[in-house]
């Protein structure tokens, strides 16, 4: 026959070792980032770019408006947009 302490001890031995088989994974974080990247399509995976720089810079609101609209019109984004722009002016001057 089992003493108190014995069962005890098994209780406590089942209980840990059933926490610990619903424990979640220490990496849990890096599997969800894993699983989502996992779960993208080829456009939304083509969208990521080398682009890593940021610029920040004011202009006026008829800039901004021509800059969206030409975007628009050019079926790019707005970097696009800018982009294009600055390799035109860059070449007109010979920079």
């Amino acid at each position: 026959m089992k003493t108190e302490v014995e069962d005890e001890g098994l209780f406590v031995d089942g209980f840990l070792s059933a926490v610990e088989a619903i424990k979640p994974e220490r990496r849990i974080g890096a599997r969800r980032s894993h699983e989502r990247k996992a779960g993208r399509t080829q456009k939304q995976r083509s969208r990521r770019s080398d682009k890593t720089e940021q610029i920040n810079f004011r202009g006026s609101v008829e800039t901004k408006q021509l800059v969206e609209t030409a975007a628009k019109v050019l079926g790019c984004k707005r970097v696009e947009v800018l982009e294009m722009a600055m390799a035109a002016l860059a070449e007109k001057h010979g920079l």
